[in-house]
């Protein structure tokens, strides 16, 4: 999914500066076969006045990005009577806090090259063909300098921070320190390992002293604590999990068990089929199109005769 996804932004970069090509703008892009750095580039091309420079590459400090566009303006900078402003392409449909922040730091390390902040900062998104967001800086520089200096100080200090353990979050599955994170809780054994615990979970068990798989796959049944929040049943069926798969760790084989039938509950809970019933899918693609497709609907109708489908997308 991260594949398409990359291959996805690459697409929407390379048709937008496909309409600044046509549109007869001179665009500067990288060259493999220069031998100055990419940050060099960058800056002479800002010097040379290049209407577009696609790729470009910013740094002061310890502070560096990539910028998908930089676009001329005309506003007086210590470069020569223009400026540039900072344009990035983003498949999202709505411009977020992160993406902000981005720009801004964009921004200000254009400013150490030009001299001036620029006004504005620009958000493409594929709403239609090309849909340009444009955001004032001085509306948002405040708390970007906030956050920044936060950052910075959190940095420089990190001695003194109280250390964290890489527990998983939604970020875990792009990150690029996935494997050394998993393969410090699993040679801790950490409770994160049990399919369907959630760091909420953790949280409370970590009351009890049960702070990894196999300490948790041996507490008592009946559970002998009585969680903060949930159910004891949903702790009870935890325990049980993480029983089963120390099973199977230990035993070197997969292992499972079948969960108990219980009427009125998983498929007895559905009416029995009767001629006519409609079975109906409600979906989504993020991929569809240039846009994704929010919502994609689907049925199958059950005829008279048999097990007859017909099935739509729209």
């Amino acid at each position: 999914m991260l594949s398409i996804l990359q291959e996805r932004v690459l697409e929407f970069e390379q048709a937008y500066l496909k309409i600044l090509k046509d549109s007869g703008l001179q665009i500067n892009e990288p060259n493999l076969d220069d031998n100055e750095t990419a940050l060099q580039r960058t800056i002479l091309a800002m010097q040379q006045g290049a209407d577009v420079i696609y790729q470009a590459s910013l740094r002061k400090g310890i502070w560096q990005g990539r910028a998908d566009f930089l676009i001329k303006v005309d506003k007086l900078s210590s470069l020569e009577n223009w400026s540039y402003e900072v344009i990035d392409s983003k498949l999202a449909k709505e411009t977020r806090t992160g993406t902000i922040l981005q720009l801004s730091l964009y921004s200000e390390l254009i400013a150490g090259i030009q001299g001036i902040m620029p006004e504005f900062m620009h958000v493409i998104t594929p709403e239609g063909e090309f849909l340009k967001h444009t955001y004032r800086l001085n509306d948002f520089v405040a708390y970007y300098r906030f956050v920044k200096s936060r950052l910075e100080d959190t940095i420089l200090n990190a001695d003194d921070v109280i250390p964290t353990y890489p527990i998983p979050c939604a970020h875990c599955e792009i990150c690029n320190w996935w494997q050394q994170c998993d393969a410090r809780r699993r040679a801790d054994d950490h409770l994160s390992l049990v399919a369907g615990l959630s760091n909420a979970h953790a949280a409370e068990m970590k009351k009890w002293n049960v702070e990894t798989l196999q300490k948790l796959a041996v507490v008592p049944l009946p559970l002998p604590y009585k969680p903060g929040r949930g159910a004891i049943e949903t702790f009870t069926k935890l325990r049980e999990q993480a029983r089963v798969q120390l099973e199977a760790r230990q035993s070197q084989q997969n292992v499972y068990e079948y969960l108990d039938i219980e009427q009125g509950r998983g498929f007895f809970k559905l009416p029995l089929p009767s001629t006519g019933d409609i079975f109906f899918d409600f979906e989504s693609d993020p991929f569809a199109g240039t846009t994704g497709l929010e919502y994609l609907f689907g049925w199958v109708l059950n005829i008279a005769s048999g097990s007859y489908p017909i099935k739509k997308r729209i």
